[in-house]
């Protein structure tokens, strides 16, 4: 249906009389000068959803329902209006959460008004709610389609598919990809290994592989990406002592999900302990570890940026770096962030190091 409100032309969905009067009245009032009464959007789009209900089997239905939306929220999303934007998305959502509350079950699929709303609320900088909203649209997929892996915009998000060119959302995506190849680039030239971003997401990012460690990382990822660009920003705001323990906050998760990557691959995982894995890691790597060597057992009893200047050399003024080096920071840290709020300067001063070092690993 193609409606022309103050001169410009819009293509929407067309469904039926009622509902369609509904949304040239809502197009009216955000183009033009009309008014739309929500009520009796509601109203009509309640049974519409009645007499498509289903989520499997009127998902496209819903997904046309959902899309008349977009146009407006583009026009508040480009203009940078983001409380606009997002409210349009609950205008949206409210008969269609309404229903489901009134019947008991639900056989709406929801996943376009969540994820454009996630889309909005993460380029507003409200990172944890979009992320919580690209999920749930991801969840939508997954329940209407029975499988954990939909081939759906939500999963490319989740996944940091960059290569799925069908997601509205893939700038940040590749945005994303780029800083983690800028790492695995440098990790590259480092340790002279062949390794690329493609290999990166065979190997660790892979839906059938494991999609709850992938959509974890992505998460800590872009945790980090935000921390990054802010210690760029001038002011020096990642300077305070609750600077450290946020970076050492972000540093756990992230070693949280390699312990993970560790145990599936370790043959010998019977001991849950960290050190058991990082002992694996080590010989696998060609690096010895034992308590004499690094006398971190008992970690918790020694300062941690000590620990850290020393082992990168620090006061020598000459970063160390080596396969060693990663895995005992890792093992610190780790030790340390999971049993106490450890406000470290070390951490905090040298950011992009303790990083880079957690990713070789």
């Amino acid at each position: 249906m193609l409606l022309t409100v103050a001169g410009h032309q819009i293509q929407i969905n067309s469904f039926n009389a009622e509902l369609d009067a509904n949304f040239k009245n809502l197009y009216a009032a955000y183009f033009g000068s009309g008014t739309c009464e929500w009520d009796k959007l509601n109203m009509a789009a309640k049974c519409f959803f009645q007499q498509n209900w289903g989520r499997r089997e009127f998902n496209k239905a819903h997904d046309d329902y959902f899309g008349n939306f977009i146009p407006i929220w583009e026009q508040f999303f480009l203009s940078r209006r983001f409380s606009e934007a997002e409210n349009i998305w609950r205008q949206a959502l409210t008969p269609a959460l309404e229903l489901v509350g009134e019947m008991g079950c639900d056989g709406i699929h929801k996943g376009t008004p969540y994820y454009f709303s996630g889309m909005t609320a993460i380029i507003r900088g409200n990172l944890e709610q979009g992320f919580l909203l690209m999920h749930q649209a991801y969840e939508e997929d997954r329940a209407t389609f029975d499988t954990k892996i939909p081939n759906n915009p939500a999963l490319a998000f989740v996944t940091l598919d960059f290569g799925n060119e069908r997601q509205a959302f893939r700038d940040w995506v590749l945005d994303h990809a780029r800083f983690l190849e800028s790492s695995i680039n440098a990790y590259v030239a480092l340790y002279n290994r062949e390794f690329s971003l493609d290999s990166f997401r065979r190997h660790f990012l892979s839906p059938e592989d494991n999609i709850e460690r992938a959509i974890y990382f992505v998460y800590i990822l872009a945790r980090i990406k935000t921390l990054w660009e802010i210690r760029e920003q001038p002011g020096r705001v990642l300077r305070s002592d609750f600077a450290g323990e946020l970076v050492m906050d972000v540093l756990f998760g992230l070693i949280r999900g390699i312990e993970d990557s560790i145990v599936n691959r370790n043959p010998n995982n019977s001991n849950g302990m960290y050190g058991a894995q990082v002992k694996y890691l080590a010989e696998s790597a060609g690096c010895s570890f034992s308590t004499s060597l690094t006398g971190i057992y008992d970690f918790k009893e020694k300062d941690l940026d000590d620990f850290l200047t020393e082992r990168l050399a620090i006061h020598r003024g000459n970063i160390v770096q080596d396969k060693q080096t990663d895995i005992l920071i890792t093992y610190a840290i780790r030790n340390n962030a999971g049993h106490m709020i450890v406000p470290s300067k070390i951490v905090r001063d040298y950011f992009e190091t303790i990083i880079q070092a957690c990713l070789n690993v």
